[in-house]
């Protein structure tokens, strides 16, 4: 079957590369034109003040005097500085600026020559003359530099290829606007499309209904997914906004309240039980703040799906390292030796989080020692957290893995409910699951963590 070829794609192709090429060769000939003559231009009062200069130079008992002329700078503009400096033969210094010239040779001639430096932190042109004069009977050359800073150039420079870009510009939108005429018609389809966005709602993200001709239907496509991502993404926001008002306002209401007591309590011993308890409230409250930005940053990670490789060991370390000394102590981790040549397929921040979620739980609801353990089950890796704290009833286990839920057993810690959500939704989103079951110990919880080995070797 011969295939077939989009006569807008062959003609827009077929124009985009003649005007691009065109464009773009008349832009590089312009453009070196226009480097050329500003630089000579500026290079011309570089050497008129450096003449100028020398013409001043003279010699006395022995020694190169000069006496700078009123109207060697008077011709550079107002935003250049400019600097000079003057050696005689043998490199002294005369007058001027001493390290102006650093690395540069002393001129042997009266020719200009042009360098460019770095001066001060600042790009200079710099211009070197000589000017040949006698002393003692000898004749010699006395150098003379005169420096300028390039803003002014460079404005120049930019505003003749603006004038020029928009001279080509204006050309091949004229070249653009015929071609479009000519292939307006077979582009009706795109002005229903314009007409069915512009007459959308808002907050309409549903899906384009229209039934848009072969060179659109991609279009069309791609917009129906941008659309579902970017609802998709309101939601979440809005899930966000919402929840972080909710669970915000309790704590900071309360904090107020014991602010307003505090200050006018008298009883030194009371205003201290206030201040602990505005310290209690102003740590759930950044607690809360931190755990919602984390739920966020996860679940947009998460919805990326950008994986790599993560080494089962090395996360591990990473999440043990991140801990507070005296919690580190408290951790005890034991590795099969089959899980140092594991590797998981997934993101690692996200996987970080979801160990360290659970950990961190684990010692908040526990006096004594957390046990870590991995062991490989088939194509799974099994990660086991276990504390020795209160635990958490049966019949609340689903209930705890929801967003901003707590278990009865929790009591008075501090806690925002989404410590057990973060670690959960993480193993979901790489196809693993966890699940919470009693601790073997006989006293605390189990988290049991399951996901699928990327390979291993």
């Amino acid at each position: 079957m011969k295939q077939h070829f989009s006569l807008q794609w062959r003609i827009s192709c077929f124009a985009f590369l003649l005007l691009l090429s065109s464009g773009s060769v008349l832009f590089i000939f312009v453009q070196q034109g226009i480097d050329q003559a500003t630089r000579n231009a500026s290079d011309r009062l570089l050497s008129s003040s450096a003449y100028m200069i020398a013409n001043a130079v003279q010699t006395d008992n022995d020694k190169v005097i000069v006496e700078i002329p009123s109207g060697s700078f008077s011709m550079f503009s107002g935003k250049d500085r400019t600097f000079y400096v003057i050696r005689d033969h043998l490199g002294n210094y005369v007058t001027g600026y001493d390290d102006l010239d650093t690395g540069l040779d002393l001129a042997t001639n009266s020719q200009p020559r042009f360098d460019t430096v770095h001066y001060k932190n600042e790009l200079i042109r710099v211009v070197s003359v000589g000017r040949f004069v006698m002393q003692n009977d000898a004749f010699f050359w006395v150098t003379i530099r005169v420096a300028q800073t390039q803003l002014e150039h460079h404005a120049l420079r930019k505003n003749i290829i603006t004038y020029e870009v928009i001279s080509i510009g204006a050309l091949m939108l004229i070249a653009l606007g015929a071609i479009w005429i000519g292939i307006g018609l077979a582009l009706s389809p795109l002005k229903k499309l314009e007409n069915d966005l512009l007459q959308r709602d808002p907050s309409d993200l549903s899906p384009l209904q229209i039934k848009p001709i072969r060179e659109v239907n991609a279009l069309v496509i791609a917009l129906n997914i941008f659309m579902q991502r970017l609802e998709i993404s309101l939601k979440r926001m809005r899930d966000l906004v919402a929840d972080a008002a909710h669970q915000i306002r309790t704590p900071l209401a309360s904090l107020r309240s014991h602010i307003d007591i505090a200050l006018h309590e008298q009883d030194s011993n009371r205003r201290h039980d206030r201040l602990l308890k505005i310290e209690r409230t102003t740590l759930q409250a950044s607690q809360l703040v931190s755990q919602i930005l984390m739920d966020a940053t996860i679940t947009h990670r998460l919805e990326q799906k950008d994986h790599h490789e993560v080494g089962v060991d090395t996360l591990i370390d990473d999440v043990i390292n991140r801990l507070d000394p005296d919690e580190r102590e408290r951790v005890l981790v034991h590795n099969d030796s089959k899980t140092r040549r594991v590797f998981l397929n997934g993101d690692r921040v996200s996987l970080r989080e979801m160990l360290r979620n659970l950990i961190d739980n684990a010692l908040r609801y526990t006096q004594g020692s957390v046990s870590l353990t991995t062991k490989i089950d088939e194509c799974f890796l099994c990660v086991d957290v276990i504390d020795e704290g209160p635990g958490i009833h049966i019949s609340e286990r689903e209930y705890v893995l929801e967003r901003f839920q707590r278990g009865k057993t929790a009591g008075q810690e501090i806690g925002t409910g989404l410590g057990l959500s973060i670690a959960s939704q993480v193993a979901k989103a790489h196809r693993g699951s966890l699940t919470l079951v009693d601790s073997p110990y006989g006293q605390g919880l189990c988290v049991e963590i399951r996901l699928p080995i990327g390979h291993s070797y």
